[in-house]
Parts: C-alpha cells; structure tokens; sequence
C-alpha cells in the first residue's frame, strides 16, 4: 500500500497550452491574444490518495482521512477482485456518507460542500475467509480552482473563436473585393462592345446609304441614256435613210431595242403608278430592271423606305 500527503498541483507548461489551443482552434489557425495564449493555466492543488496493490484480509477494515482545505470536488475510482465495502464521506457527518455501496468496480465524483476531513473507508467484513485485493485512487480538487479554469479554458476558446471569425471575415472581403474587381471590368468590356457595336452599325447604315444613292444614280444615268437612245430611234423612224440602211447600228448597243415600249408595258408602269409612285419614278425603275414588273415595284419600295 502506498499513501501520499496532499500532492503539489501540476502545472501546464506553455507548450502544452499551445499545443491545447492548436488543437481547438484547427489546424493552421491563429492563436489567442498574447495575453492569453502567453498565459499558463490557472493552478488546481491536487490533493490525492491512491493505491495500486491493497490487501484487506477477511473481516478487515482501511480507513484513509483526506483534508479538504476548502469546498472541493471529489473524484474516485476503485476495482477489487472481490465485492467490499467502499464509503467516503465527511468526518463531521458520520450518518451521511456521499458514497456507500458494496461492489467490487465503481468511480465518479461529487462535490465536497465544506472543509473538513474526508474519509474513505475500504472494508471487507462481509467476508470471512477470502482476502480482497483492491486498487483505488481518491483525489480532491478546490471547486474554486476549478471554476476558474474552465472560465480561462472557455475564455482561450472564445479568443480563439473570435480570431477564426476575423480571418473569415478577412477572406470573405478579400473575396468580395475582387468580385467587385471582376464585375467591374466585365461591365468596362461590355461598354466598350457596345460602342463599337454602335460604330459598326452607323458604318453599315452608311454603307447601305451610299449604296442606295450609287443605284439611284446608276439608275437615272441608265434613264438618261435610255431617253437618249429613244430620240435617237425616233429620228431614225422619221426618215433618216442612212440610218435606215445600217450606218448606226454599230453605235446602238443590244439595249436600245428594250426601250420601246409596247401596250402590255404601258399597262405595268400603269399599275406601278396606282401604288403610289410618280410615272417618271415608275417607267424608270420599270425600266432598270428590264421591264420585270415584280423587280421594279420592289425597286421603288426600297428606295421610298431608304428615303424616308
């Protein structure tokens, strides 16, 4: 049996603090303020007695006092290979032990409310001829002490915790800033699409401008020559008899002959007029597109639209 007097309280050193705060913070993450994360843990003066081989023989009886300085938590563990009497409880309350039970496996804990002295008292009465081997360790912990861990422990936690919500925070800006970034060069690229969309649509309209002032002009020169062409043949049915016998015909070219214009002509150019067009409008276009019908009415409507 080995008894020992109220043991010195372990310390964390510092490394162990910060390999503590590694591990609830995670991997990679910061550690608490200087002031804390610098800071060892809170004192707890442990007050222990504890045994690993103890013979009680038939009938016997171990009682081991324990002074509570101050109120204190209670731990216990005790395994036997037989069932004993196992009790702990204040001296000053001999008929209200905390713990009385007949086993031979138990440990918890309880709060010790006052100073005093606890006793633990291991028996094996019950027994008359079979020895009982027991291990059992009872240690007792100032509930003050205690108290004031758990309130540093849970206040290394919450630095922790704020300091994971600030890099959070950090990333979550750094994010946001370069999706403004990025929106904000998509809608500068777009702008610029869009003016040079804009340019290249007044080019085609231009071109499509040129392109109809080209075919009005190429048109009215075509009307020209064509009238032209027609007085020249009118002279020539009048009687010009050197005309008549071919001197001519090499200065006329294959186009002359569609200039004349028959009934079934003048009733086109008639029902181009009733669209709308002027007749000089009407037998020019008729016309520039070889007395196609269809051609030169389509002819007119695009240029009125070009125009208007």
């Amino acid at each position: 049996e080995t008894m020992n007097a109220p043991a010195a309280a372990a310390r964390l050193t510092e490394e162990a603090l910060q390999g503590e705060l590694q591990e609830n913070v995670g991997a990679g993450a910061p550690t608490p303020s200087a002031r804390l994360s610098h800071s060892l843990e809170p004192r707890v003066d442990t007050s222990m007695w504890s045994t690993s081989a103890l013979t009680i023989p038939p009938g016997g009886l171990v009682e081991v006092p324990l002074v509570v300085a101050e109120p204190s938590i209670c731990q216990y563990v005790l395994a036997s290979d037989t069932q004993i009497g196992f009790q702990l409880g204040l001296l000053t309350r001999p008929t209200e032990p905390a713990i009385s039970e007949y086993v031979s496996d138990i440990q918890g804990c309880f709060e010790v409310p006052t100073a005093g002295v606890l006793q633990a008292a291991l028996n094996n009465t019950a027994s008359l001829v079979r020895t009982a081997k027991v291990a059992c360790t009872v240690s007792l912990k100032p509930s003050a002490q205690l108290k004031r861990l758990e309130q540093h422990r849970q206040q290394v936690a919450l630095q922790a915790a704020v300091h994971i919500a600030e890099r959070e925070l950090r990333d979550h800006s750094n994010k946001q800033a370069e999706r403004l970034a990025t929106e904000a060069a998509l809608r500068a690229e777009e702008e610029a699409l869009r003016e040079r969309l804009e340019m290249a649509t007044r080019e085609v309209v231009r071109g499509e401008r040129r392109a109809i002032l080209l075919r009005e002009e190429v048109t009215s020169l075509k009307a020209q020559a064509l009238a032209a062409r027609t007085r020249s043949s009118s002279d020539i049915a009048d009687g010009d008899t050197s005309v008549q016998n071919g001197e001519l015909s090499d200065e006329l070219d294959a186009d002359v002959e569609g200039t004349i214009l028959n009934e079934e002509d003048d009733a086109a150019i008639t029902r181009l007029c009733s669209l709308g067009f002027p007749p000089a409008a009407a037998t020019e276009a008729y016309l520039s597109c070889r007395k196609d019908e269809h051609r030169a009415a389509n002819f007119l409507i695009d240029r009125c639209s070009a125009s208007g």
